[in-house]
C-alpha cells in the first residue's frame, strides 16, 4: 500500500512538471515570479503588492513553462497601477531562443496612471511573429518609466486564442461546413444544416480560471442565433448539457463582430476542458459566415478606448477619459494631432454655468478659484478621471456617455451627463453633443449668459499657422486671413470675431493640419502656449474654440454639432463649403421686402407680422433680386411662411438658373396646395430634390402668393431655399402641406437606446401605419395607425421592453410602403 502510494504521488510530481502554466493568480502566492530591478513586494490576501525603488523594474516567471504560441496567443494582466506612468511592457524567451530582447517583447502597453481600480488589460500577440514555438519564459514590466510608486498585480494569465487569418489553427469542419482560410478570415460556406467546427483536442484549459469565450466574425446569412459546445477530460462528449444555445447574432451583416459567451456562472464548465465546438450558425442551411477569431478568457478585459478607421482618417476615444477624442490622425499615419498633455485639453465637451465661486473651504483647487460651475469630459484638474456609463460602435459611429467631472473640484462628480457620438465622413468627424443637467445645488446663479466652447479642441504645436475667413463675402472663395501674423504669439487667447464661414484651422509649414467648424459660431478663441514642435504630450499646445453665448440652467439640456477636418487649408475649405453653407437662404419680411419687389397688381406694406400683400387684380407676383448665385444641387427646398386670407387654395413658384434667365413655366411648381381663408401663419415646402429643371446655379426666384384670386390680402413671413425638409422658425406652425414625395427617412439616433425618432412624409391624405418588426417577422410595435392628411411626420419609439437587436420598421400609406432597418444596443 505504501508502494503505490509513493508511485502515486510520483505520478503527480511528473505531471504537474510536464503541465502548461498558463495562469498565475497572485492572491496569496507568488505563483513562482522573481521580482528584480528595483522591484520588491509582498503578497497579500488582495494582490501582489510591488512596489517600485528605481529605474527600470520588472518580474520573470519560472523557466520552461512549456506554452504552445500557436494556440496561447494573448497576455491579460490585472493591476491597479498607483503611479504616474502611462505604460508597461511584456517580454519573453522561447525553447529555441532563451534570452529576453527587445525583438521578443511589447513596448508601451497603455494602463491608466493615478488609477483606483484594477484594471485588465490584453496583450494581442496574434500577429507578432516572434511569438513563435514552445513559450520558454515571460517577463513584466508593471511600470516602463516611473522610478518610485506602488503597483498592486492580482493575476497574469495566457489566453488561449486561434487567429484564422492565413490558418485554419487545426480546427476541423464537419456537418455541411466547408470553408478556405485567405489573409483576412476563414471562409465558412454552409450546403445544409446543423453546421459545425471543432477545435483540436487535448487543450487542457482550466475552467475555474478561463470563464469567457469570444468569437469574432460577419455573419451574412438570415440567421441571428450560434452555438458553443465543449467537451471535458472527464467526459469527452459534446451534448446539450454542455453547451450555450441560441447565442444571438447579427443576420445580413456587413461588419465584423465580437460576440462573448460567459459562462462564469455555468455549473458543467468546470473542470479541465479536452475540446471545443462552435455553430456558426444554428439554422441557416445555406450562405457564408467570416471567422476571424476565438479566444477563451480569464476575465474580460477593461475596454480603455474605442476607435474607427474609415480608409482616410482614424479617431480614439479615451474610456478612462470619459469619452473625449484622444486621437486623430490620417489612417497611413502614427502622428496623434492632438494635444493630451493634461485633462484640461484633448478635444472635449466642457460647459459654464453662473457666476464664478471661491469654493476653496470645499476642496476647490486654488489655481482655479473663484470658478463658475464647470462639467469638464475628461476629468479634473487633481487627475480624477470621468467615469463612462455607456458606450458602443456601430459602422463608423462611436458613442459615449459619462458622468463629468467638476474641473476645479477635487474628485467631485457634475450633476449631470455628457453623451457623445462621432461619426466619421470622409476627411472629417462629426460630432454631436449633448449636456444633460439635473443639479440640485444652490451655489450657483442661475440665468447667467456664459461663453461656451463648443469644442474646446487642443492640437499639437507643430501646427502652428492659424488660418481662416474673416471678410464680408462668406462662401466666395474670397483671400483667406491669417491671424497668425498678426495677433498669435505664445499665451493664450487671440479673439476672432467675425469668423463669417464658421471655421478656423491650425496647419504645418506643408499647409496641412486640422480646421475646426460650427455652423452657428462666428466668434473663435484661438492661441498657442509654449512654443513650436511640440508632439502629442508636449506642454506646447495649439488651441481652438469656437465660442457661443448660452444659459445653462440647473435641468438644462444644451446640444450642439461641430466638425473637425483633416487636410490641407483648401481641403479644409472646401469641405466647409460643401456642409457648412447656411442651411437656408433666407429672407424675412418682418422689417421690410428684403430685396424683394412686388408687380402686377402686388402691393405691400411691413408690419412687425410680416409683409401684408394686398392683391388688384390678376396674375400677382413678386420677384426675388437676380444674380443669386444658389448651389441647385446643395439647396433643394423651398419655405415660404404665410396667412392667406382669400378664397384662393393654390400658389405658384419660378427660378431661372445663370444659364437660363428667363421664368417659364418648364421652371416653375404650380397649383401648390395653400390652405384659404386661413387664421394662422403656415409654413409652406416645395420639394425640388427630383425635380430635373431645378439645376445648375439658381439667378433669380419669384413667388405667386395666389394663382386665381383677383383680391383679398397675404400675410407673408419669410422665404427660405434651404438643404433641408423644412427649415423653420421657431414659434410658427411647422407643417408642411405639400411634402412631394412619399419617404421614410433613417431613424435618429441608430444604433439606439431606448428610444429614437422615426421621421416620414406623405403626399396625400389617407390611412397611415407604421408599425415595427422583429428579424423574425412578428410585430412587436404600432406606432402610427391612423388618418393623417399629406406632410412630414416624426415619432418616437420606445424600445425600453425589447431585447437588443434588429429591427424592422415598416410606412405604408395609400399604394406606397416604404421598410428600413434599426439596431437597438442595450
Amino acid at each position: 500500500m505504501k508502494t503505490i502510494t509513493i508511485i502515486f504521488m510520483i505520478f503527480l510530481f511528473i505531471s504537474k512538471l510536464n503541465a502548461q502554466t498558463t495562469e498565475w493568480s497572485f492572491l496569496g502566492s507568488n505563483g513562482g515570479w522573481s521580482l528584480a530591478h528595483s522591484l520588491s513586494g509582498t503578497v497579500s490576501d488582495s494582490a501582489y503588492t510591488l512596489n517600485i525603488t528605481g529605474s527600470d523594474p520588472y518580474m520573470v516567471s519560472a523557466t520552461s513553462l512549456n506554452i504552445n504560441a500557436s494556440i496561447y496567443k494573448s497576455v491579460t494582466f490585472t493591476i491597479k497601477n498607483t503611479t504616474n506612468d502611462s505604460v508597461a511592457g511584456f517580454f519573453w524567451a522561447t525553447n529555441a531562443n532563451q534570452n529576453f530582447s527587445s525583438s521578443m517583447s511589447v513596448a508601451s502597453i497603455p494602463i491608466v496612471p493615478n488609477d483606483t481600480k484594477f484594471r485588465t488589460y490584453t496583450v494581442d500577440l496574434s500577429s507578432n511573429t516572434a511569438w513563435t514555438g514552445t513559450i520558454y519564459q515571460i517577463r513584466l514590466d508593471p511600470s516602463q518609466d516611473a522610478s518610485s510608486g506602488t503597483i498592486y498585480l492580482q493575476q497574469i494569465a495566457l489566453e488561449p486564442n486561434w487567429d484564422f487569418i492565413n490558418s485554419n489553427q487545426g480546427w476541423s469542419l464537419a456537418h455541411s461546413l466547408s470553408g478556405t482560410v485567405t489573409d483576412s478570415a476563414y471562409t465558412l460556406n454552409i450546403t445544409g444544416s446543423d453546421p459545425y467546427m471543432v477545435s483540436a483536442t487535448s487543450l487542457n484549459i482550466n475552467a475555474s480560471e478561463y470563464k469567457h469565450v469570444t468569437f469574432t466574425m460577419r455573419n451574412t446569412t438570415n440567421d441571428s442565433v450560434a452555438g458553443f459546445y465543449w467537451a471535458t477530460n472527464a467526459n469527452q462528449n459534446f451534448s446539450s448539457s454542455m453547451s450555450v444555445a441560441s447565442i444571438p447574432i447579427v443576420p445580413n451583416d456587413t461588419k465584423f463582430r465580437t460576440y462573448t459567451v460567459d459562462l462564469s456562472s455555468d455549473t458543467a464548465w468546470t473542470g479541465t476542458i479536452y475540446q471545443i465546438r462552435l455553430d456558426p450558425s444554428q439554422d441557416a442551411s445555406s450562405g457564408t459566415i467570416y471567422l476571424q477569431q476565438i479566444q477563451v478568457l480569464a476575465e474580460p478585459a477593461v475596454q480603455t478606448v474605442l476607435s474607427t478607421d474609415n480608409g482616410i482618417i482614424k479617431i480614439q476615444l479615451d474610456l478612462t477619459r470619459g469619452g473625449a477624442i484622444s486621437y486623430l490622425s490620417n489612417s497611413d499615419s502614427s502622428n496623434n494631432l492632438v494635444n493630451i498633455h493634461d485633462e484640461g485639453r484633448y478635444i472635449q465637451q466642457s460647459y459654464y454655468a453662473g457666476n464664478p465661486v471661491n469654493r476653496l473651504a470645499d476642496g476647490q483647487n486654488p489655481s482655479w478659484s473663484p470658478w463658475s460651475w464647470n462639467p469638464i469630459q475628461v476629468g479634473d484638474s487633481y487627475n480624477n478621471r470621468a467615469k463612462i456609463l455607456a458606450f458602443w460602435k456601430h459602422s463608423d459611429t462611436l458613442y459615449t456617455k459619462c458622468t463629468p467631472m467638476l474641473w476645479d473640484m477635487n474628485n467631485m462628480p457634475a450633476e449631470a451627463e455628457m453623451e457623445q457620438w462621432s461619426v466619421l465622413d470622409s476627411n472629417a468627424i462629426k460630432v454631436h453633443c449633448k449636456l444633460t443637467c439635473h443639479r440640485t445645488d444652490n451655489i450657483y446663479a442661475e440665468n447667467v449668459i456664459d461663453n461656451q466652447e463648443l469644442p474646446a479642441t487642443y492640437f499639437i504645436s507643430t501646427l502652428d499657422n492659424l488660418y481662416t475667413y474673416m471678410g464680408n463675402s462668406p462662401f466666395s472663395s474670397a483671400a483667406l486671413s491669417n491671424p497668425a501674423l498678426v495677433n498669435l504669439s505664445s499665451g493664450f487667447w487671440g479673439k476672432y470675431n467675425g469668423v463669417n464661414e464658421h471655421w478656423m484651422a491650425f496647419v504645418n509649414s506643408s499647409n496641412w493640419g486640422v480646421g475646426v467648424y460650427n455652423q452657428d459660431c462666428t466668434y473663435f478663441l484661438a492661441g498657442i502656449s509654449g512654443s513650436t514642435g511640440g508632439n502629442d504630450t508636449s506642454p506646447s499646445t495649439m488651441y481652438i474654440a469656437a465660442i457661443e453665448n448660452a444659459i445653462l440652467n440647473k435641468n438644462s439640456v444644451f446640444n450642439y454639432d461641430y466638425d473637425i477636418i483633416l487636410g490641407t487649408v483648401n481641403q479644409i475649405r472646401q469641405y466647409v463649403y460643401k456642409v457648412g453653407q447656411p442651411d437656408t437662404n433666407a429672407w424675412d419680411f418682418s422689417s421690410g421686402p428684403d430685396g424683394w419687389y412686388l408687380t402686377n397688381n402686388l402691393s405691400g406694406v411691413v408690419s412687425d407680422s410680416g409683409l401684408t400683400l394686398n392683391i388688384t387684380g390678376t396674375d400677382p407676383y413678386m420677384e426675388s433680386l437676380s444674380n443669386l448665385n444658389i448651389d441647385a444641387s446643395v439647396y433643394k427646398y423651398v419655405n415660404f411662411t404665410m396667412e392667406n386670407t382669400t378664397n384662393d387654395s393654390v400658389a405658384g413658384f419660378f427660378w431661372t438658373t445663370n444659364a437660363n434667365q428667363n421664368f417659364s413655366s418648364s421652371m416653375s411648381v404650380g397649383s401648390i396646395p395653400i390652405v384659404p381663408n386661413d387664421t394662422v401663419l403656415r409654413t409652406y415646402t416645395i420639394d425640388l430634390s427630383s425635380d430635373t429643371a431645378w439645376t445648375g446655379t439658381i439667378s433669380q426666384l419669384r413667388l405667386d402668393p395666389v394663382q386665381n384670386d383677383t383680391s383679398g390680402t397675404i400675410v407673408l413671413k419669410n422665404i427660405a431655399v434651404s438643404k433641408t425638409f423644412a427649415k423653420i422658425a421657431s414659434g410658427y406652425v411647422a407643417k408642411a402641406e405639400i411634402p412631394g414625395s412619399f419617404s421614410l427617412s433613417q431613424n435618429y439616433p441608430n444604433p439606439f437606446n431606448p428610444t429614437t425618432t422615426i421621421s416620414y412624409s406623405i403626399q396625400k391624405q389617407g390611412l397611415v401605419t407604421l408599425k415595427v418588426y422583429n428579424i423574425l417577422g412578428q410585430e412587436v410595435a404600432t406606432l402610427v395607425n391612423k388618418d393623417q392628411t399629406a406632410g412630414k411626420y416624426a415619432v418616437s419609439f420606445d424600445a425600453s421592453k425589447l431585447a437588443s437587436g434588429v429591427y424592422i420598421y415598416k410606412l405604408t400609406s395609400g399604394n406606397n410602403l416604404a421598410v428600413k432597418k434599426l439596431m437597438l444596443l442595450k
